[in-house]
């Protein structure tokens, strides 16, 4: 068995705290402290790429040349996200029931991923099913991870257009469930696990820096006229480009690994739980969050309560619940 990179788990954990920002987030640009909650907020927008960019970084070295091995992925890595995550939809499903809404309706919800925040998972399992064909055509060299980014810069801009310029309330299913809409980042991720990663920051910091001005230059433009805005758009989408590129850089990876001290165990202690993390903090947003008094007025607050809690509750179901059972709620020891 490999050695676990505990570098990625880092990353992870980073990820997934940023996911955790971005879901207590309240938009409010009218103070100084908006302002710099905002320029936060485009920062985060880097999050759900660096997941993307992750997934296609270590599933693309799986050798699925015929469609025996192809099978034998899928049979092993789509259930290992989508049963945890229909367990987790559970009560929302019910709940929904509960108040009326159809019961064809909620169980296609149910079945797509379309609950809460679990789109994710839906584009995943897209990506594990297109893996085949990107390693049969060889989408890591430079014609394919240029359209790939063209590919993703439409689907983001056509986004942008009906979601927020028509404002037209699309469910996030519908315009964050396409694969189409993040291959550029699952494949970014795929062509750097094929190549040196010891490539030169300068132009990698030239796009961070330009994404972000443009993303928060953006960002007022679409709140000041429609009120949306703070989210994924184009100018997000060329700064994550940016910050997954630096991020999984082998100079910044040497870098950090030479400096592991107890942050560094945070982190990766927080990335090793990423994906039940990221199934239970809504639940936590929805249900515990608005229960906290004061201390749901800041996003500081909000973030830290719904960190905390949540990972308390991960501990506890760690040290109370049966192994199997554990392992079809999507709670997973470090070796999985």
């Amino acid at each position: 068995m490999n050695a676990r990179n505990k570098y990625f788990d880092v990353l992870r954990g980073f990820a997934i705290l940023m996911v955790v920002a971005i879901h207590t987030y309240k938009p409010d640009i009218t103070e100084w402290t908006g302002q710099v909650n905002l320029g936060m907020r485009q920062i985060f927008n880097c999050a759900v790429p660096l997941f993307f960019a992750m997934s296609g970084f270590f599933t693309y070295k799986k050798a699925l040349e015929n469609r025996q091995k192809a099978l034998k992925f899928w049979k092993h890595q789509i259930p290992k996200v989508y049963i945890p995550t229909i367990l987790w939809s559970m009560p929302l499903f019910l709940l929904g029931i509960c108040k009326g809404k159809g019961l064809c309706t909620s169980m296609i919800n149910l079945l797509i991923c379309g609950f809460s925040i679990y789109y994710f998972i839906a584009v995943t399992i897209q990506f594990y099913f297109l893996l085949p064909a990107l390693q049969r055509y060889k989408v890591v060299q430079l014609g394919g991870v240029i359209l790939s980014i063209a590919i993703s810069m439409v689907c983001i801009g056509i986004i942008t257009y009906f979601n927020i310029v028509l404002d037209l309330h699309l469910p996030l299913i519908v315009y964050a469930g396409c694969g189409l809409l993040w291959l550029m980042f699952y494949v970014v991720g795929c062509a750097l696990s094929s190549k040196s990663r010891l490539y030169s920051l300068k132009g990698v910091i030239v796009i961070l820096v330009l994404g972000f001005v443009l993303s928060y230059v953006e960002s007022h433009y679409l709140l000041s006229r429609y009120s949306l805005g703070f989210g994924i758009k184009p100018s997000s989408f060329i700064f994550s480009l940016g910050m997954v590129l630096f991020l999984m850089s082998g100079k910044v990876e040497a870098f950090v690994m030479a400096r592991q001290n107890s942050l560094f165990k945070v982190f990766e202690y927080i990335g090793n739980e990423s994906f039940i993390l990221y199934l239970t903090h809504c639940y936590v947003i929805g249900w515990i969050l608005p229960h906290t008094g004061f201390l749901q007025d800041y996003w500081l607050t909000r973030w830290l309560v719904v960190v905390i809690i949540s990972l308390l509750g991960i501990y506890l179901m760690h040290k109370l619940l049966p192994a199997k059972s554990k392992y079809y709620l999507g709670i997973y020891d470090s070796h999985h």
